[in-house]
């Protein structure tokens, strides 16, 4: 199968588009009354937690009114040991399905606040580059064999379980 550039967009749009919706845990730092935020009707009770849609979250997350912990959780030791789990075993390892955009999101946000240094930053780079390389392989070596793999597809991501498809296919 060929897919033109667009087509390749377009899908990752899809992805980028369903991480957006997904419900995310966050804790209110300030009150407020009833609001409307994209057609959804929000209260803030400073202390509480809420599960909201990521794209609300992280709009208000930039206005400092709500923090969330899934980002928090996403630095260089965390994508280091995953790394490393991956090198030193032969079936994917299990990762969040929406990794790589969390991973996206984290990098933007950590070069926006300067919330770590450029050489920290650098070795986070890097040590993704290398974990999505071990993990782009399995997925690719996985797709042109012929076996039942559905115990391994639950640790795909969302690209690469798109991936697979396309070159299984």
């Amino acid at each position: 199968m060929h897919l033109t550039k667009d087509e390749v967009l377009k899908e990752l749009e899809r992805l980028q588009h369903d991480f957006e919706e997904k419900k995310v845990e966050v804790k209110c730092l300030e009150s407020r009354g009833e609001f409307d935020i994209g057609g959804k009707r929000i209260k803030l009770q400073k202390g509480s937690v809420l599960q909201i849609p990521f794209w609300i979250a992280y709009m208000l997350h930039k206005e400092g009114l709500v923090e969330y912990d899934f980002l928090k959780k996403f630095n260089l030791s965390s994508v280091h040991f995953l790394t490393e789990k991956e090198k030193t075993k032969k079936a994917l390892q299990p990762i969040d399905p929406f990794f790589y955009i969390i991973a996206k999101k984290t990098i933007e946000e950590f070069k926006e606040q300067k919330t770590i240094s450029f050489r920290e930053l650098e070795r986070l780079e890097i040590e993704l580059r290398e974990l999505m390389t071990l993990r782009l392989n399995k997925v690719i070596n996985m797709s042109t064999k012929s076996k039942n793999i559905t115990s391994t597809i639950r640790n795909l991501t969302v690209e690469e379980k798109w991936l697979y498809n396309i070159v299984a296919d």
